[in-house]
């Protein structure tokens, strides 16, 4: 549900960016943090399982809407899982989903295999973009964990929120840079299959 991220190109000894992301997005203490926080709340008593399509955009920039679909699995009690493959406009390739529904609020991350990057409009590998622009050539890594927060609806039809991915660097092999990501934010909905 999140198309790439924009390069920033700078010596790669200036990131210290260290923050890791816990493999399921909530570590136990959020997990526990997310718990108190609806301990005398309503809980809504929904499954997300199914289909859902939807859309996401980024804050910083003037690039157009992106149309998703994602599959969710709901198990476990609070647990989610799933699939979602952007449309057009977005990365090529299917991310895996996991997280939490507590109450009406939704926290999940998306994870991609590729690292993925938006350049001059075009969606293109970061590799890609290392090599034909600055004759360069980056290892082998995943885009860092994309974020999302939100809220269903009572209904159970729909759901929206905020998304974010955390700085991070990928240097140059064998260089002394390489590329410098700033923090990327932006909204997204979805809306069961069928109901939009």
């Amino acid at each position: 549900m999140h198309a790439a991220q924009r390069p920033n190109h700078r010596d790669a000894q200036q990131c210290t960016e260290t923050d890791e992301v816990p493999a399921d997005g909530l570590g136990p203490s959020r997990l526990s943090a997310v718990f108190d926080g609806h301990a005398s709340g309503e809980w809504l008593q929904v499954n997300l399982r199914g289909g859902w399509v939807g859309e996401y955009g980024h804050d910083s920039t003037s690039h157009a809407l992106v149309p998703f679909r994602m599959e969710l699995s709901h198990s476990w009690l609070v647990r989610l899982s799933g699939v979602v493959r952007d449309g057009e406009g977005g990365v090529p390739e299917e991310a895996a989903l996991s997280g939490w529904l507590l109450g009406s609020k939704v926290r999940f991350q998306k994870r991609q295999l590729g690292f993925w990057v938006l350049d001059e409009g075009r969606t293109m590998p970061l590799r890609e973009l290392a090599s034909a622009k600055y004759g360069a050539t980056v290892a082998d890594v995943s885009q860092p964990p994309i974020m999302y927060v939100g809220t269903l609806t009572a209904d159970g039809q729909s759901m929206s929120g905020s998304w974010r991915i955390r700085p991070n660097l990928v240097p140059f092999i064998g260089e002394d840079r390489g590329f410098s990501f700033p923090e990327i934010t932006g909204t997204w909905n979805a809306k069961r299959r069928g109901s939009e």
